[in-house]
């Protein structure tokens, strides 16, 4: 196997399932059930080329069907965030489709508390990484000062 070839086949194991994303897109259940039953559930959890989950995506285009289907046979898919660290809801809610925002808030009621407990985590995260953030370009001003108060000669100033 040459390297492209395997690097291909690493993307491709890395990917959402072209046939599941077109059911997710248009909101084909019998689709999704039978990809899921020749292959696993574990089919549903590549991401698309987008970074967006199968979940996202049914709800984002508004099947209600497809999206309960697909939250009762991967829960964890409830929580995940996409490439913007949007989960399902906040997709869904943007979309305006409120049918399945209810769907989405019973389900989440219905599901044990890992839920809420990776939503703290994920704000955790996220907080550090803004401090982090903040840290690093309060350290680059101050360097870009310097530099430019030297560049100048105005020593004084430093």
């Amino acid at each position: 196997m040459t390297p492209t070839e395997e690097r291909r086949k690493k993307n491709e194991c890395a990917e959402m399932d072209p046939a599941l994303h077109k059911a997710a897109i248009e909101g084909k259940v019998e689709l999704l059930r039978r990809t899921v039953g020749e292959k696993s559930t574990s089919v549903l959890l590549p991401p698309s080329p987008h970074k967006n989950f199968v979940l996202h995506i049914a709800s984002r285009f508004g099947h209600e069907e497809f999206a309960g289907e697909v939250m009762r046979l991967c829960p964890s898919l409830l929580c995940a965030p996409d490439s913007r660290l949007n989960t399902p809801l906040h997709v869904t809610a943007r979309s305006g489709k409120a049918s399945i925002v209810r769907l989405l808030i019973s389900q989440m009621k219905n599901t044990p508390g890992d839920i809420e407990e990776d939503i703290v985590r994920e704000k955790t995260i996220i907080k550090r990484q803004v401090i982090i953030h903040n840290t690093i370009f309060y350290v680059v001003q101050q360097i870009a000062y310097v530099h430019g108060s030297c560049r100048g000669f105005h020593f004084k100033s430093v």
